[in-house]
């Protein structure tokens, strides 16, 4: 996953301290996971709400918008997706996440096992995808550290180290705004095959 980047030095120089990119070629994760795989988890089960779940930078897409529309009681018990409207929300401009997706897949287990084994951490794996020319989720920090690995495609990803509180709900914080410019945001370009680590409480 690190590449040229040593264990020891990225629990001395970036672990908890800094992003990290680290470019890849296009067939890194080929053996691993890659969108075929992704459809297949996608086609083979039923998707329930809120593990998978569609969202965009606008907070726009709720469930009731992609799940069949019976009665309000009904509506309110439901959390089974839809897959035709889920197609539809994506092609608007929705960004799909799916929680604990090695749940699904042996090679994305295993492969979690090891790296957590290695770091000493514990690991879980969400699923992206954003359709290309599309906006993902609003500006936010997470209380874990993220570990992006680039499996299809490409992403321009924003950060900066804006001081907060991390015990405070996000809600209750500035968030800082992105301009068509992203004044004051770094960026950085990942393409399939690339990994990007972004600490805990850094703004993305």
């Amino acid at each position: 996953v690190f590449e040229h980047i040593s264990k020891q030095q990225f629990l001395n120089d970036y672990f908890d301290r800094a992003p990290l990119h680290i470019k890849g070629n296009q067939e890194k994760f080929s053996g691993l996971f890659d969108l075929q795989a992704f459809n297949q988890i996608l086609n083979s089960n039923t998707l329930l709400y809120p593990k998978v779940r569609i969202t965009n930078h606008n907070n726009t897409i709720h469930k009731y918008d992609l799940i069949d529309d019976v009665d309000r009681y009904s509506n309110n018990q439901n959390n089974t997706l839809n897959k035709q409207k889920m197609l539809h929300a994506i092609a608007r401009g929705g960004t799909l996440v799916f929680d604990n997706i090695q749940q699904h897949s042996p090679r994305l287990e295993d492969f979690s096992d090891k790296l957590a084994e290695e770091l000493n951490t514990r690991i879980s794996m969400n699923g992206y995808y954003t359709a290309a020319h599309q906006t993902g989720v609003n500006p936010h920090f997470d209380r874990h550290d993220v570990l992006v690995l680039q499996t299809h495609g490409s992403k321009r990803w924003y950060y900066r180290s804006d001081q907060h509180v991390l015990s405070k709900a996000i809600r209750h914080q500035t968030v800082p705004l992105i301009d068509a410019d992203a004044t004051g945001w770094s960026s950085v370009l990942l393409e399939q095959g690339d990994v990007f680590y972004c600490p805990r409480g850094v703004w993305h």
